[in-house]
Parts: structure tokens; C-alpha cells; sequence
């Protein structure tokens, strides 16, 4: 039996190397993953130019929405920003009111007085056609004060962000004599217009409206440039006066 072993020539081959672990594809699938010829030549002159002409549309298309809703938020925070210093200012005249101090200290820091103007009409009072400086109150109810403007002092031209208050009221109610008595209540009104109804040298365009407009989609300015940005009416009086309470009701009552 021994004898026969040895006589095997299998049993002298010696052993096989070790052979390293090599993933071994099949031939199919070497060649789904090996790229075809025409995916590594490059792209044409022709489609360039199509790929283009794609990418020009599709640009023309999605950019005027992208400014018009730019300028859009831009003049919606504009208005936010004049209808913040419109109640600012009424804030300021009705501290005033409440101070307890006399008319001969108050008057002068009220707004101008416009004479033939009722609680009813006080609306009708025509635009702004002057200015008066950098704070209220002007000393004419046709005129407005530069009320707001950048803090930066570099910076070269700022108009543009500049806001201006026109404010004014009507003659109102007194305690007692009607010529004398205490200033009780009266109606005022506050216009808060943007430097776009300014020209050039800072004084307000001819045909400025008095009533502001709706906020709306827009590619620029809008209607800034006739119309004011913030319009406020309100009534304000001394509740706590001596005799304030039939003076108020002759007021209302008007």
C-alpha cells in the first residue's frame, strides 16, 4: 500500500502558493461598468451652445420675481419704519398733554395750528410745500421737518433714506373762554412722507398727496414719490383737567 502511495505523482506536485484575495469580476460585468467610448469625448459645439440658450432662459425667467421681491420688501420697511415715527411723534405731543404743564409751556412744542379746521375735515389740509428743519413741530402746518436720516456719518448720499413729518391740528377745545380758556382737546394729524418727494435741494415737489397708498408689489420707489408713506388722525385731550369733562363733551359733540 505504501508502495502505491509513493507511486502517485500527485503526491510529489508541491502545494500552491497562496494566491491573494482578488475580487474577480465576470466578464459581463466588466463590461456593464466600463464607460462607453462617447461618455469620456467631450460635449459638442452645438450643445454648448443649447446648454446656453437653457441656462439664458431659465435666468430670465427667475429674476425679475427676485428684484420685484427685493424692492418690494425694501418699500414695505420703509413704510414700517415711517408708521414707527408717525406714533413716535403723536406719543410725543400726547406726554405733553398728560405733563400737567400750562399752555404757555406746552404751545410752542404742539403742532401748528390750522385755523378753520374741524375734527370732521381735518384731512383736507393741503400737502407740505416747505421745510422747516431737522425736528417737529414746524411753526406752519405747511411745512415738515426732517425727522429722521442715517446716523453714519460717511455716508456721501444719503436722501434716499431720509424721512420727513408734517403734523398740524385743529384749533380745538378750551375750558371756559373759548379765546383764553386752557387748551383741553383738540384733533391732529401727522404726515410722514419719504425723501423721494423731496427735489433736489430738499424742499417737497409740487402735487404731493395727502393720503397714503396700499402696499403692493413693486419693482422701485412705487408711489413714494407723491404719496405719503404714514398718515395718522387722532384725537388727544387733558382727561384730568378741572372742568375737562363738559369741555370734552362740546368737542365730541361738534
Amino acid at each position: 500500500m505504501s508502495s502505491a502511495m509513493s507511486s502517485d505523482p500527485r503526491s510529489t506536485r508541491p502545494p500552491r502558493p497562496a494566491q491573494p484575495n482578488r475580487l474577480r469580476l465576470r466578464p459581463w460585468l466588466r463590461a456593464a461598468l466600463k464607460p462607453p467610448a462617447q461618455a469620456t469625448a467631450g460635449v459638442t459645439l452645438l450643445e454648448a451652445l443649447v446648454a446656453m440658450i437653457l441656462i439664458t432662459i431659465v435666468v430670465t425667467i427667475i429674476t425679475p420675481p427676485i428684484f420685484m421681491a427685493v424692492a418690494t420688501r425694501v418699500s414695505n420697511r420703509r413704510t414700517e419704519q415711517a408708521m414707527q415715527l408717525g406714533q413716535s411723534e403723536i406719543e410725543r405731543v400726547r406726554l405733553l398733554m398728560s405733563s400737567g404743564l400750562s399752555d404757555a409751556d406746552i404751545t410752542p412744542l404742539l403742532p401748528p395750528e390750522v385755523s378753520g379746521i374741524t375734527p370732521d375735515n381735518i384731512a383736507t389740509v393741503p400737502a407740505p410745500t416747505a421745510t422747516c428743519g431737522e425736528l417737529p413741530p414746524c411753526g406752519n402746518a405747511n411745512q415738515v421737518a426732517l425727522t429722521f436720516k442715517p446716523a453714519d456719518a460717511t455716508v456721501t448720499d444719503d436722501r434716499g433714506q431720509r424721512l420727513f413729518v408734517q403734523s398740524f391740528r385743529d384749533p380745538g377745545e378750551r375750558i371756559g373762554n373759548p379765546a383764553t380758556g386752557p387748551l383741553f382737546a383738540f384733533r391732529m394729524g401727522v404726515r410722514v412722507y419719504g425723501a423721494e418727494a423731496m427735489d433736489a435741494t430738499g424742499t417737497p415737489k409740487a402735487g404731493l398727496e395727502t393720503q397714503p397708498r396700499a402696499l403692493s408689489f413693486t419693482t422701485g420707489t412705487g408711489s413714494r414719490g407723491v404719496a405719503p408713506l404714514a398718515v395718522f388722525y387722532t384725537e388727544l385731550n387733558r382727561g384730568s383737567s378741572t372742568g375737562g369733562l363738559p369741555a370734552l363733551k362740546d368737542y365730541s359733540g361738534r
